[in-house]
């Protein structure tokens, strides 16, 4: 039904720009079939299906406001989509085939005439048919006299995988470059090769044990949470300052010896499905990472807090419950959508260095209740672990050594959504999403760095610098509690 109670009539007829923009789809959205595919596909229907509530009140209000001056072809389009968006809604099913017949009840003839031996495929005609209304939605804007905000073609141009199907299809088969994915799985443009696109848990658990550009990143945690666990299970039992310690102390130390664990253990698998082809699925992955440096932190200022204090049980805690409760928000900060982004890097540093400066205040009143001489050679110990820790941070924070490499061109564009807007408005974006990378004629030696894609990545050592900083900050801990005990 449209807005005036009749209901829309298929088009029996397109004209020649639709038969060349399904034509491209089609050419460029080759579906690889998996057990996921169904899953891949429903998922598109729900990004279109938001999209579409809100341009369709994007041109209600624009041809209200243009009576009589607008395209009638563009309104016949306009309508068709309402009628659509009510079909939609009104399928209770959610199956592709109730999709499907949705679909092919207005834009059948146009699939057909581009029909393939294969194309009578239910899934590759769902695909085609969604990617080709989401592309047209948006050349009918263009047409419109008066532009949508620049924060309004954002929200639009967020929602697009560009090359999603293209980067399954391949990534079934092999590694992939840095252009070759979609916008939303790029973080680090100097790591240009081997990175992975897996359509489900399975492959990207496999991964494993294969060699592509997190097998570093992986394997560097792995080994590291199996070290803690000697640690913990085995070493620190063994210890003068075990023996001596009274139940609290033992809480604490074991406290932080499982934050550090489930530190590594996050990162390992937030680096083992940063490359599952479920855009939700990732940036889930990536908050169970972020949750765990900010378990590490609070566990890590709750043992100092405890050792510094522990003379003073109503002060100390205070302390350790504040830090507990920041620990908590700032748990639920890291799973905002905006902390993941690639451009959101310094407020990530900024908000790990601000938390752990909540150490500070316990330090500042052991002076205040110890004296300064005592406290100094309290801390001192923790210079080690801060030292490490920072200077991971240092190689994090600059994308360090990989910005100095000569092997390839690295693409002179920032990761953010205002790219995808740059490269749309100065018609760009295709020529870019084709872009291979450009070899230079030092790829074969090795001062090129062209092994930072597999190892010594700034991420991989600052993984380095994360394990070492744990181990400095449990020698700190004997140290610290030889001195109290």
């Amino acid at each position: 039904m449209s807005s005036t109670g009749v209901e829309i009539q298929p088009a029996s007829s397109f004209d020649e720009q639709d038969q060349l923009l399904i034509r491209r789809i089609r050419q460029q959205s080759q579906l690889s079939p998996d057990s996921s595919l169904e899953e891949r596909i429903l998922e598109k229907f729900d990004h279109f299906l938001a999209k579409l509530e809100s341009r369709i009140e994007t041109f209600e209000t624009y041809f209200t406001q243009q009576t009589g001056k607008s395209s009638h072809y563009h309104y016949h389009f306009y309508e068709t989509l309402e009628s659509m968006k009510t079909a939609f809604i009104q399928n209770k099913q959610r199956s592709l085939s109730s999709l499907g017949q949705i679909l092919d009840r207005y834009y059948g003839s146009l699939l057909n005439d581009i029909r393939e031996t294969d194309s009578g495929d239910l899934h590759q005609r769902i695909f085609t048919g969604l990617q080709f209304l989401d592309e047209k939605i948006d050349q009918v804007e263009k047409t419109f006299s008066i532009p949508l905000s620049p924060n309004e073609h954002l929200t639009g141009l967020k929602g697009k995988l560009y090359n999603y199907e293209k980067a399954v299809a391949a990534g079934s088969k092999r590694l992939l470059h840095f252009y070759e994915l979609p916008f939303q799985w790029r973080e680090n443009k100097y790591i240009v090769f081997g990175y992975r696109f897996n359509p489900s848990h399975t492959s990207a658990l496999k991964s494993v044990v294969q060699c592509h550009n997190e097998t570093a990143n992986i394997w560097t945690h792995i080994l590291g949470s199996a070290l803690i666990a000697y640690l913990m299970f085995y070493h620190y039992p063994s210890t003068d300052v075990y023996q001596h310690s009274s139940f609290g102390d033992k809480l604490v130390t074991n406290f932080f010896f499982v934050a550090s664990i489930k530190c590594l253990l996050s990162s390992v698998v937030w680096h083992t499905y940063d490359c599952i082809a479920k855009l939700y699925l990732r940036q889930r992955f990536a908050c169970i990472d972020y949750t765990g440096i900010t378990v590490l932190i609070t566990a890590s200022i709750i043992t100092t807090e405890h050792i510094a204090l522990k003379e003073y049980p109503a002060t100390e805690l205070g302390f350790i419950a504040f830090s507990s409760i920041a620990g908590v928000v700032g748990v639920f900060f890291t799973w905002s959508e905006f902390f993941d982004k690639p451009e959101s890097r310094p407020v990530r540093i900024l908000f790990f260095m601000s938390l752990s400066a909540l150490g500070v205040a316990a330090f500042c009143s052991s002076i205040f209740l110890r004296g300064l001489t005592y406290s100094l050679h309290l801390y001192v110990p923790l210079l080690r672990s801060f030292v490490w820790y920072l200077t991971g941070v240092q190689f994090y924070g600059t994308l360090v050594p990989e910005r100095w490499r000569n092997d390839v061109h690295v693409d002179e564009h920032d990761l953010c959504d205002e790219t995808i807007l740059e490269l749309e408005n100065s018609g760009k974006l295709q020529e870019y999403l084709d872009k291979q990378p450009a070899v230079t004629a030092q790829r074969k030696s090795w001062l090129s760095m062209w092994w930072v894609d597999y190892i010594f990545s700034s991420h991989h050592i600052w993984h380095i610098f994360v394990l070492l900083g744990i181990l400095g900050h449990y020698s700190a801990l004997l140290e610290m509690f030889s001195i109290v005990n």
